[in-house]
């Protein structure tokens, strides 16, 4: 590569045959964009973190890349960073120092000091925008990091995930509801999935009416919650998943909010898609009027479908209006 000094794009993107970057990239000085999507590609030489100019850099379904190069913090000037697709350990100490980026796509929080970045590193990054995805919040420590992350200042984020890792051990039910609390997005906020959360009660920010923006929520494996948070006067809500709330048995009007900011368009006015899946124990009923719905699909919820089938027989059993 000591040829193309000037180069400033270069993608080597579904070059499957190629499994390794040559240390002559380095000298690559002016290298604006480099896209090593769908290659094989396992390990980065040191120069790759010596090119300053670099603004993007691809990585997305790269099956064999464990890791990002340990001294990615150097590549000052990073605003874009797309790894979906590619199933990472872990995060390099110091992403702090990405002022510039706006995509990163997905953060892994580390165990310790000198074990990955800290989740605080991402309250240095005020540009971040577009899909979030934090995961092993179970490294959270302590609840001020989480504070630091500054996630209601981050007004451009339009998609969050927040997880943990499924069956972690040793979880403190009351210190994941804390740090969870502390990770307020901010209204703009479009999409909200919870993961493998803990916690015997979800942060009171969840289910607000101020997030009117909020299109689409997904509630997986939060197998401790004991009730379900008041999503029904989110206004603008139309995809609504709940899966593996083990805890949760019954639904009753707190789901549906508690009209502190209901209109004539009553509970869920805009939602288009409703799934219930994996709450054993869950009974109660459903809205009577949902306008917008059009998908519904509950399973293996035993009790709630026999709530169901037991009011559609009473309907049933009416007289007909003349």
């Amino acid at each position: 590569m000591c040829t193309f000094k000037c180069l400033r794009v270069l993608s080597l993107s579904l070059y499957k045959f190629i499994n390794v970057l040559p240390n002559s990239i380095g000298n690559l000085k002016h290298l604006c964009y480099l896209n090593l999507n769908s290659t094989k590609i396992k390990g980065f030489p040191d120069s790759l973190c010596g090119l300053y100019n670099l603004q993007t850099l691809l990585l997305r379904n790269c099956d064999y890349r464990k890791e990002l190069p340990t001294n990615l913090g150097r590549l000052v000037n990073l605003c874009h960073l797309d790894r979906r697709g590619t199933p990472l350990k872990g995060m390099p100490m110091h992403m702090g120092k990405l002022r510039s980026l706006q995509n990163l796509s997905a953060f892994y929080v580390g165990k310790g000091e000198h074990s990955g970045s800290n989740i605080k590193e991402l309250g240095e990054l005020p540009h971040l925008s577009g899909s979030l995805c934090i995961s092993n919040l179970e490294n959270v420590y302590q609840t001020r990091d989480a504070e630091e992350v500054n996630l209601k200042d981050k007004k451009g984020l339009s998609e969050l995930e927040l997880e943990c890792r499924r069956d972690h051990e040793n979880y403190d039910s009351e210190h994941e509801r804390d740090v969870l609390e502390q990770l307020c997005p901010h209204t703009n906020l479009k999409s909200l999935s919870i993961v493998s959360y803990y916690g015997a009660e979800y942060p009171s920010w969840l289910g607000a009416c101020s997030f009117s923006n909020m299109v689409s929520l997904k509630l997986d494996d939060c197998k401790y919650c004991s009730s379900l948070p008041p999503l029904g006067l989110l206004p603008a809500l139309k995809e609504l998943s709940i899966d593996g709330l083990h805890g949760v048995s019954c639904v009753d009007n707190k789901f549906y909010g508690d009209g502190s900011c209901e209109d004539e368009g009553g509970v869920f006015p805009t939602l288009r898609e409703l799934r219930i899946i994996n709450c054993p124990k869950l009974t109660g009923h459903l809205p009577s009027l949902l306008p917008s719905l059009s998908v519904i699909e509950i399973r293996n919820c035993p009790q709630l479908v026999a709530s169901l089938l037991k009011t559609m027989l009473e309907l049933l059993k009416q007289p007909l209006e003349k």
